[in-house]
């Protein structure tokens, strides 16, 4: 028995010593990548800044994108949503904010919903931006455990493209109109607007030409074209609210919102109506997609 003994003695020291020098690894490597042993390191997300969120006005009682919701990222003029907020059209707005969404719980930094500054807050580490009741590292960065610092991640997730824009109404243009501007009756008392043309007008999105009133009438908010093409959040601007007007150069009043000439679509980056690469009938005749 004693023989045995001292035959197993090496095996029995030698588990001790794989146990003492590799189990603290692997519970160093867990804490450092908070998580699971095992478990498979997440993609960081990818930056995706908001289109046109450079235009964001300041606000003076905070940061233009934290005010939103947001963090500045990108070039350093864009905004992107916190983690945990959804970017909200018809708002310019993230919005929706959830502690419990996955990006939250898988990317906040451990712990910091125990700092100080975030019972304020506030979110102090370089790079990073309160997200629920913690502080989450910005997009394209990760939480690095050793350093306690929100550091550039390299292996980031993909970005789902975009689908390509739709094509847009083509001019709804008022036969014999031309006759309204040379009287001087404006296309708007009509309610309708001045075509690419100069010359003729056109039916406003949700309006339709009425023979027997020469006006374009029976406009509705709720026409598919008003739903479908109106700018987004364009019914929170102010001129559109308080005078009933529309901004943007080649853009109409249409329900309580604005629409982009026909032609022309919004471009969310610029926020600018631009000239579009199809209409509906161009599209319709090249066997192209058309969707409401």
């Amino acid at each position: 028995m004693e023989l045995l003994g001292l035959l197993l003695l090496p095996c029995f020291l030698g588990l001790l010593t794989t146990v003492a020098s590799e189990r603290p690894h692997l519970l160093q490597r867990a804490s450092f990548l908070h998580l699971d042993g095992g478990t498979e390191v997440p993609k960081v997300p990818r930056a995706v800044p908001i289109p046109g969120s450079q235009t964001w006005p300041s606000d003076e009682s905070s940061d233009r994108c934290t005010a939103r919701n947001a963090y500045t990222c990108g070039d350093g003029q864009r905004c992107c949503c916190m983690f945990g907020c959804s970017y909200d059209l018809e708002k310019d707005n993230c919005t929706a904010c959830d502690a419990a969404d996955p990006l939250v719980r898988q990317f906040h930094i451990p712990s910091s919903h125990l700092w100080k500054e975030r019972a304020e807050g506030i979110c102090s580490a370089e790079f990073a931006h309160r997200c629920g009741a913690a502080c989450c590292c910005n997009a394209n960065f990760r939480w690095n455990m050793e350093t306690r610092h929100c550091e550039a991640a390299e292996d980031l997730a993909m970005v789902i493209e975009t689908l390509p824009a739709p094509p847009v109404p083509p001019e709804d243009v008022v036969p014999g109109s031309q006759t309204w501007t040379a009287a001087g009756i404006s296309c708007e008392s009509r309610n309708a607007y001045s075509c690419s043309d100069g010359q003729h007008c056109c039916c406003r999105f949700g309006c339709v030409f009425n023979p027997e009133k020469d006006s374009c009438s029976a406009c509705s908010a709720d026409s598919p074209q008003v739903k479908s093409f109106h700018i987004p959040s364009s019914h929170l601007w102010a001129e559109r609210i308080k005078e009933g007007t529309c901004e943007p150069e080649h853009s109409h009043a249409c329900g309580k919102a604005c629409c982009c000439h026909g032609k022309y679509r919004w471009d969310l980056e610029q926020r600018h109506c631009v000239a579009a690469a199809s209409t509906v009938a161009t599209a319709l005749l090249g066997g192209g997609s058309f969707f409401l």
